[in-house]
């Protein structure tokens, strides 16, 4: 099977925000980042969920933007609540 890759020469630099559940609260509202070539970054974003909240499967990731385009990654998880 082919392997596609572009990669890029220069760092990239930009600004990347949660994509969160209406009335979720992440603990930092956007993070600045730069990656090097080659390489990759991670970051942790603690989430305040509505006391109210129910129970079941929600999208959460991040979003940013590259070349004037948004790049948003999503990924599915089950919450449940602890009473």
């Amino acid at each position: 099977m082919p392997l596609v890759a572009r990669r890029i020469v220069t760092a990239v630099k930009g600004t990347v925000t949660p994509v969160l559940p209406s009335g979720w609260t992440p603990d930092k509202a956007s993070f600045d980042y730069t990656v090097d070539p080659n390489q990759h970054t991670r970051t942790t974003v603690l989430v305040s969920i509505p006391a109210d909240a129910a129970e079941g499967v929600y999208p959460i990731g991040m979003q940013t933007v590259y070349q004037g385009a948004v790049q948003r990654e999503l990924h599915t998880y089950r919450v449940r609540i602890a009473k």
